[in-house]
Order: structure tokens, then C-alpha cells, then sequence
């Protein structure tokens, strides 16, 4: 499980109907989407760094689908063993407000609102 910080909805993908009647059916506009940054624990600490990746989507448990979906998630930075960004491939709002949550842990997960960029 790990914590929420930073500028986060509640949902997935926000929707709203264009038109609901019975001769037009409702139709949906994507308004935003999510994209989850998840800092990986590392399997040793040869390293003394852990990778930090992200993936398109509201993300139930990253930990889980980064397991079962590596190939999903793109690497974006790095964490050192004191917790401190080492680098960040983000917008510089991301990165001032992960960057303000130092020290960071493993299994800390960050939420956005994403604008259109690719992580």
C-alpha cells in the first residue's frame, strides 16, 4: 500500500454527458487522465538507489500490476538510498512537489492529473 500525495483525483477518468435523451444517446468526453509514479524497493542495496517509474492510469496497487506488467511502466528517475531525488523525467510541477515530500520511501506512490504529455 502506498501513500497519496500531491495534486490527485478520486477517479479514474472524469466523464461528462454531452447530450441524455431518448433520441440522442449519452456521449462521453475524457476530460483528464491519471498517470502513477511508483518508486520501486530495490531487490538489493548493491545499488543504494531505487528506480522510479510511471504509467498511464489511476493505478489500483502499482505494486501489483508493476509486477504482473513491467513492460507497462516506464522509468522516469531515480531515488537514493537517503530518500532524495537523484533525477525526475516530470513537468516541473511534478517534480517541485515529489521533490517537496523528501525523504521519500520505497512503495510511495504519487497521483496526477495528466495534461497531455507522455511520462
Amino acid at each position: 500500500m502506498g501513500f497519496f500525495f500531491g495534486r490527485h483525483t478520486c477517479g479514474i477518468l472524469s466523464a461528462t454527458p454531452l447530450r441524455n435523451s431518448s433520441r440522442h444517446p449519452p456521449h462521453y468526453i475524457r476530460k483528464s487522465a491519471m498517470i502513477t509514479f511508483y518508486i520501486v524497493p530495490a531487490t538489493t542495496d548493491l545499488g543504494g538507489q531505487c528506480r522510479i517509474v510511471a504509467a498511464h492510469g489511476n493505478i489500483a496497487s502499482p505494486r501489483d500490476d508493476y509486477r504482473k506488467t513491467p513492460g507497462r511502466w516506464k522509468e522516469v528517475g531515480l531515488m537514493n538510498a537517503a530518500g532524495r531525488l537523484v533525477c525526475l523525467q516530470a513537468s516541473p510541477e511534478i517534480y517541485a512537489d515529489i521533490k517537496a515530500c523528501e525523504p521519500l520511501m520505497a512503495g510511495v506512490v504519487f497521483r496526477y492529473e495528466e495534461e497531455g504529455g507522455q511520462p
